[in-house]
């Protein structure tokens, strides 16, 4: 079972999408979010951070597949980390409950930016939009994990995390600001601790 992010696209009558690829199933975007304009990345009508202003005029809004089948258009983006979260905690309790073995490709969409949380993670970090974003992927991966744990699968379960993208720049530059005002305020009260 394939959920999440598929960056190879659709194709021809689907040809590229995970059902055609060796997975019994599939829900998710074929492609990365930030190639379709989306108007909602926060609880309540926060609008989009724009990679492009304004979006070009022939993109298409997201769609989300469940197999080979477009089951909302435009995503909803507030919902779609919980919506895939749900998905692997189902298919875990459905594989774990027969008895049978399985292979679960789980990409979410966080952190690629844009980034975007819904209502239980907006404003919930004090890092901002990156932070509520991480706090959101933070609790879909631990209700997957406590569902591996709730089905016995957990000791038998090999469980890999990576990544296709590092934080964006932006982020890590202003982590960076951040850590060097951090040293120059210990600096400047050791220097006065030493002048005193």
């Amino acid at each position: 079972m394939h959920i999440g992010k598929w960056h190879l696209g659709v194709g021809r009558n689907g040809k590229y999408l995970p059902t055609h690829r060796g997975f019994d199933g599939y829900l998710g975007i074929p492609y990365s979010h930030v190639d379709c304009p989306m108007s909602e990345c926060f609880w309540p009508n926060v609008p989009c951070d724009k990679p492009v202003n304004p979006w070009p005029s022939d993109l298409v809004a997201c769609p989300l597949y469940s197999n080979t089948t477009i089951v909302q258009q435009p995503v909803d983006m507030l919902t779609l980390t919980a919506r895939y979260a749900q998905a692997a905690v189902t298919y875990i309790h459905k594989q774990t409950s027969a008895g049978r073995p399985f292979f679960l490709y789980l990409a979410f969409q966080h952190v690629h930016g844009l980034q975007f949380a819904g209502e239980q993670y907006t404003g919930a970090s004090q890092r901002g939009e990156f932070g509520d974003s991480l706090a959101e992927l933070d609790g879909a991966v631990g209700s997957v994990l406590e569902a591996l744990s709730d089905s016995g699968a957990d000791a038998s379960t090999l469980v890999i995390f990576s990544s296709d993208n590092g934080p964006s720049l932006q982020y890590v530059f202003i982590l960076f600001l951040e850590f060097l005002c951090y040293c120059w305020l210990w600096a400047a009260c050791l220097l006065l601790f030493v002048c005193l």
